[in-house]
């Protein structure tokens, strides 16, 4: 739930966090100690209480795109692009990986105009309980969009997508587009 998670604590440079890079310093980390990430086992090809590594559209060395286990009512089909190692959230996240979830976020926005032929994608990402972060592994969720649509004033209520629908959107979207390129 958004908002949940340990609490902040500073990390100190040579304090040991799997995944983490040292910026100034000083990271902030919310992610509760033992945590049981869900994106980390679906990148170990294991199933979760939401989702399955079918769901799993595309996947490189550094990054991956999943079907949604949930979706805006209004703005159905949306995406996440994650780092294939765990990184908490954008504080934390490797200059060396932020252009390769760039780029996958790019090609997931193009194969869901392909698929789904939406009017544009708008991608968030949420860092920090206060920005609306709920789960503790970096994600960009690339969202489809329509014309028109209430996206931005404010209407988020979402639905869980059952996995046989996410078994579809994402076997849809692997033969959209190029992929690797």
């Amino acid at each position: 739930m958004a908002g949940e998670g340990g609490s902040e604590r500073i990390v100190q440079a040579g304090d040991a966090l799997t995944g983490t890079h040292m910026i100034s310093g000083v990271i902030r980390s919310h992610e509760p100690e033992g945590y049981d990430c869900p994106i980390c086992r679906l990148m170990h090809g294991e199933n979760t209480s939401l989702t399955t590594p079918d769901n799993i559209v595309h996947r490189d060395e550094h990054s991956a795109v999943i079907v949604s286990p949930h979706w805006w009512v209004g703005n159905i089909g949306n995406l996440l692009v994650v780092p294939v190692a765990h990184v908490e959230n954008l504080y934390h996240l490797p200059d060396e990986l932020g252009g390769p979830l760039l780029a996958m976020s790019r090609r997931a926005a193009n194969a869901l105009l392909e698929v789904l032929g939406c009017d544009g994608i708008s991608l968030r990402q949420h860092n920090g309980p206060a920005g609306g972060q709920d789960m503790w592994h970096l994600h960009i969720h690339v969202v489809p969009r329509w014309s028109g649509d209430s996206f931005h004033r404010g209407e988020h209520t979402m639905r869980a997508v059952d996995l046989a629908e996410q078994h579809e959107h994402a076997a849809r979207l692997r033969s959209a587009g190029n992929w690797s390129a």
